[in-house]
C-alpha cells in the first residue's frame, strides 16, 4: 500500500508516496539480450556469448563491501576504464528490513537519485545479489540507431 500524492491516504496496490512511479524488473539498458544488444540471429536471447556492444558504465555503487552470510570475502570495487569517478560504497542503497515496499524498490529509488546526480548518467540498473545492492550508472549508446531507446 502507498499513496498517490503526499497528502493522500493509503491506497492498496500503490507503492511509495507521490505521483506514479514505475520500476521495471530485469530491465538492464544495453544488457545482453536487450533491444540494442541482440545476437545476430536473434534466437538465443539469454546467451551472453553473442553480446558485444555495451553502453559505458560510468558509475558503480554498492551498499556494502563487507563479507556477509552469502559471501565470506569482502567485495572488491570494480575499476572499469569507463568509470568517470571511482566506484564507491553508498549505504543508502541498503533497504530497511521493515519497509512496506517490495524488495529492491527503495534501493532502486536511491540508485535513480545517484544517476540524477552523476554527470553523464542516462540510465541506471540495480541488481540484488548475495545480499548486496549494486547500482550501475550508464551512458546512452553512442552512434546507435534511434531504435535503441529501450
Amino acid at each position: 500500500a502507498g499513496q498517490h500524492g503526499s497528502d493522500d491516504g493509503i491506497v492498496h496496490g500503490v507503492k511509495g508516496s507521490g505521483k506514479f512511479k514505475c520500476i521495471y524488473r530485469d530491465a538492464d539498458y544495453g544488457g545482453c539480450s536487450s533491444v540494442c544488444n541482440l545476437h545476430d540471429d536473434h534466437k538465443m536471447w539469454h546467451d551472453p556469448s553473442g553480446c558485444s556492444t555495451y553502453p559505458d558504465r560510468i558509475g558503480f555503487y554498492i551498499d556494502s563491501t563487507a563479507a556477509n552470510a552469502y559471501d565470506s570475502d569482502s567485495y572488491d570495487l570494480p575499476t572499469w576504464d569507463s568509470l568517470t569517478q571511482p566506484a564507491a560504497v553508498a549505504s543508502q542503497l541498503r533497504e530497511d528490513a521493515h519497509s512496506p515496499n517490495p524488495l529492491g524498490y527503495d534501493s532502486a529509488v536511491e540508485c535513480q537519485k545517484l544517476c540524477d546526480n552523476h554527470d553523464g548518467c542516462d540510465h541506471w540498473y540495480l541488481e540484488y545479489e548475495a545480499d548486496r545492492f549494486k547500482c550501475y550508472l550508464k551512458k546512452a549508446y553512442e552512434g546507435k540507431d534511434d531504435h535503441c531507446h529501450e
